[in-house]
């Protein structure tokens, strides 16, 4: 089967990802498809208690933010890997196609409809 244009679609969400990643934490040198959070400086002898608890507020929301960006991107790299080893649109788990819809709907799904729970 032609999966050219999911491929497509995966490379365009990747870079997408990479922009929003790279606006709040770096690439880690030491780990593949690992992020690391930059945080803001911070000075607690010049804030007050209001403008640290709004501060690590911000950095809680942040937090939570990434990770769930870094996730999606480990996801679609892996995804694009699968296309290099010649192994995209199988499920990990029986190794049968993963029907088109299911990829069309989440060109980064690793596994077919049966074994989506797994």
């Amino acid at each position: 089967m032609n999966y050219d244009h999911l491929k497509i679609k995966l490379e365009e969400e990747r870079e997408q990802l990479e922009r929003q990643l790279h606006q709040m934490a770096r690439k880690d040198p030491h780990e593949k498809n690992e992020w690391e959070l930059q945080t803001p400086e911070f000075n607690p002898q010049r804030a007050d208690a209001s403008e640290m608890a709004d501060q690590m507020e911000a950095l809680e929301t942040q937090v939570g933010v990434e990770y769930q960006l870094e996730e999606r991107y480990k996801e679609v790299s892996t995804a694009l890997e699968k296309f290099s080893n010649g192994v995209y649109g199988r499920c990990e788990k029986c190794g049968n196609e993963i029907p088109v819809d299911r990829l069309t709907a989440n060109p980064a799904s690793k596994n077919c409809i049966e074994h989506s729970s797994i």
